[in-house]
């Protein structure tokens, strides 16, 4: 019985290789890291040009170590943030679940910053300045072990509910790559 669940976990699980698109999304997932190391090292660089210029009584020794070990946290910051994306580009592969969907919903939200308030008076006398309704959005979602995953809307209309669909996870990261069924992809 036991050799039984094990065949049906793997017939589940998948390898298969990354695609042009799969390692474009990793490569965004390490964005932040180099954005943060950065800014670090650019407030590194103008503490230093703040005490040079004001020629502050400050050793040194004390700056050397200052400058160091920010340079040094930098690093290792954005080394423990990028570590395991730069690992799934490496190994070039990811794992694939296939699981059943419990339900689908759309629903119609409102674009954040596309309206304006509507004033009584001034909504009527100038619409188009005063009285802007909010962009309506149409948001689909899939349903996966009791949590919503956002889908386009072809994905949303070629799957029906209790159909085995594909969530694609980077290998050593574990992040959600994209959603799939019958050719449809929804990348996140």
């Amino acid at each position: 019985m036991l050799l039984r669940s094990v065949n049906l976990q793997t017939a589940i699980t998948m390898n298969k290789p990354l695609t042009d698109r799969d390692i474009t999304f990793l490569k965004e997932q390490i964005k932040p890291a180099y954005v943060f190391s950065g800014f670090t090292i650019l407030f590194l660089l103008l503490f230093d040009l703040l005490i040079f210029l004001n020629q502050f009584e400050f050793q040194l020794k004390y700056l050397y170590l200052i400058n160091i070990g920010l340079f040094i946290s930098s690093i290792l910051i954005f080394y423990l943030v990028s570590n395991k994306y730069r690992q799934d580009i490496k190994s070039n592969k990811k794992k694939t679940h296939s699981v059943k969907l419990q339900n689908k919903a759309a629903e119609i939200t409102q674009e954040a910053g596309s309206g304006t308030l509507h004033q009584p008076i001034l909504g009527e006398l100038f619409p188009k300045l005063w009285g802007q309704k909010m962009k309506e959005l149409n948001v689909y979602y899939f349903v996966i072990d009791n949590t919503k995953y956002e889908v386009t809307k072809e994905l949303f209309e070629a799957v029906e509910v209790g159909e085995s669909i594909e969530m694609h996870y980077s290998y050593y990261s574990n992040q959600l790559i994209c959603i799939c069924s019958n050719n449809y992809f929804s990348y996140l």
